[in-house]
C-alpha cells in the first residue's frame, strides 16, 4: 500500500496488509471505528511468517500496546532483502486513529511517511520511491473517522466478528493522499492450519479496487488473525505464535 506492501513489488509490499489506493463508491460507508469494540483491545503481540510460492520470503509483527489516553497499534514487515517497514498508528480511546509514523526502506531506498488526522483533514509528509526526494506533502479533506492504509489490518483485531458481517468505510492512502472505500465482509465459517495450530475461524474478504485479501480469524474470542492472504498472489501471512 504504499504503505501497505504492494503485490506488485518484490511480490506484494504486504502491509501492515492493507492499503493500495482504491476507489469503490459503494454506499452506506460509514468510520471504521464505529464498527469496532475498543473493550476487545488487550496489549498483545502476535508475529507472522510470510509465505511466497510455498517458500518462506519474510516475517511480520503486529504489535498493540496501552497508551494514557489511547492506543498504539504497530506493524512490522520484512520481505527478503526489498522491503523493511514498521508502521506506528496511534488512536484515542475509541479507536479513531490520530497519528501514523512510518519508516523502512523499499530496494534500498527510504520510506517515512507522517500523517495526522484532525479538524476533518489528514496532514503531513509522504516520502516514497515515487514522491521524490523532496516526498510529497498530504494536505487532504476527509470524512470524519477515516482511518490510513496502514491502519486497517492491525484495527480488525477489535473488529465485531459475526457472520454474515458486511461493512465499508473510507480509508486514506498514506503514500497519495486519495480517500476510497473499503469493503470488509465475512465470507462463512472455515478451519485454518497454521504453524501455530489449528483453528475454527471466519473467512472474510477485505477489498479495494484493485487489490483484496483474504482473512483467517479466530470464530472464539479473542478473536484473532491467523491467516491473512493476498487474492491473485502466491503469497500470504501465517501465524506462528
Amino acid at each position: 500500500m504504499t504503505s501497505l506492501r504492494t503485490a506488485a513489488a518484490a511480490g506484494a509490499l504486504l502491509s501492515s496488509v492493507a492499503g493500495v489506493a482504491a476507489a469503490q463508491t459503494a454506499p452506506h460507508a460509514a468510520p471504521l471505528h464505529t464498527y469496532l469494540d475498543a473493550s476487545r483491545v488487550v496489549a498483545t503481540r502476535d508475529s507472522f511468517v510470510i509465505m511466497a510460492n510455498g517458500r518462506v520470503a519474510g516475517s511480520q509483527r503486529y504489535e498493540i500496546a496501552k497508551l494514557p489516553k489511547g492506543w498504539r497499534f504497530i506493524d512490522a514487515v520484512t520481505l527478503g532483502t526489498d522491503v523493511e517497514q514498521q508502521s506506528h498508528i496511534e488512536t484515542d480511546a475509541q479507536l479513531r486513529e490520530i497519528t501514523l509514523e512510518q519508516k523502512g526502506r523499499m530496494r534500498n531506498q527510504p520510506m517515512a511517511i507522517s500523517l495526522k488526522m484532525t479538524g476533518g483533514r489528514v496532514q503531513g509528509l509522504s516520502q516514497t520511491p515515487t514522491s521524490g526526494p523532496n516526498g510529497m506533502a498530504v494536505n487532504t479533506e476527509a470524512p470524519d473517522g477515516v482511518v490510513d492504509d496502514n491502519a486497517v489490518v492491525p484495527l480488525l483485531w477489535a473488529m465485531r466478528w459475526r457472520e454474515g458481517l458486511d461493512i465499508r468505510f473510507p480509508v486514506i492512502s498514506s503514500g497519495k493522499g486519495d480517500v476510497s472505500t473499503y469493503r470488509l465482509r465475512v465470507i462463512g465459517a472455515d478451519t485454518t492450519t497454521v504453524p501455530m495450530g489449528h483453528f475454527n475461524t471466519w473467512r472474510a474478504e477485505l477489498e479495494a479496487e484493485r487489490f483484496a485479501m483474504v482473512l483467517h480469524v479466530t470464530r472464539d474470542a479473542p478473536h484473532r488473525m491467523v491467516r491473512i492472504s493476498i487474492k491473485n498472489a502466491p503469497m500470504d501471512m501465517q501465524r506462528v505464535k
